[in-house]
């Protein structure tokens, strides 16, 4: 069995916006890049809408890939961020998921 866990976090403008993808691997599982990639940045997506709307400015979940095998997720914003500021920086980070993590599991 495998889990993945993906997090995203904006912290305040003088810090550069985060995004981890790291992997707790069991076994020798392996997932095709490209459907990876779709599912960790549908997940991070969904989380990041719940988390600028949310007054903790947090969200975390996951998502069952296929099996037993399950991705889970976190999105976060600093308190300072406004909400707009918060789904901007979010959805920045989400979209350079390939550029940074491309298939990482």
């Amino acid at each position: 069995m495998a889990s993945y866990f993906v997090e995203a976090m904006c912290r305040p403008r003088t810090v550069k916006p985060v995004l981890w993808n790291q992997a707790v691997k069991y076994g020798n599982a392996t997932l095709m890049t490209k459907w990876f990639n779709a599912k960790t940045k549908e997940l991070l997506s969904e989380l990041a809408t719940q988390a600028y709307t949310n007054p903790k400015m947090y969200a975390a979940g996951e998502m069952e890939l296929y099996g037993s095998k399950k991705l889970y997720g976190l999105t976060q914003c600093t308190r300072d961020l406004s909400s707009t500021e918060c789904k901007k920086c979010l959805d920045g980070i989400i979209g350079e998921l390939p550029s940074c993590c491309d298939g990482k599991e």
